[in-house]
């Protein structure tokens, strides 16, 4: 599906500790926010928020230390904007 992805990581009281930003096919994407992280006795997973404004979910192997992406949700569309004539947007003044 992807070609590649690397994560750099802020280290913390353990190494790879939460994500900073990670090339995804040679696309940098900084971390804004970590949406949820939780951990299982195999791996540790990371829900963030990207400066894209995708979510992602990066999931790192315990026993190997290896990066996967286990998914993508594409940024939700803002607020339908109604443009008038001129680039207003069409209230009565």
């Amino acid at each position: 599906m992807f070609d590649e992805l690397t994560v750099e990581c802020r280290a913390g009281y353990k190494a790879d500790e939460s994500p900073l930003r990670f090339t995804l096919d040679r696309r940098r994407k900084e971390v804004i926010e970590i949406a949820d992280r939780w951990y299982d006795p195999e791996a540790d997973y990371f829900k963030v928020k990207a400066d894209d404004g995708c979510l992602y979910l990066l999931r790192r192997d315990l026993c190997t230390g290896e990066w996967s992406l286990r998914y993508v949700r594409v940024r939700e569309p803002g607020p339908l904007v109604v443009m008038g004539p001129g680039g207003t947007d069409g209230t009565p003044h």
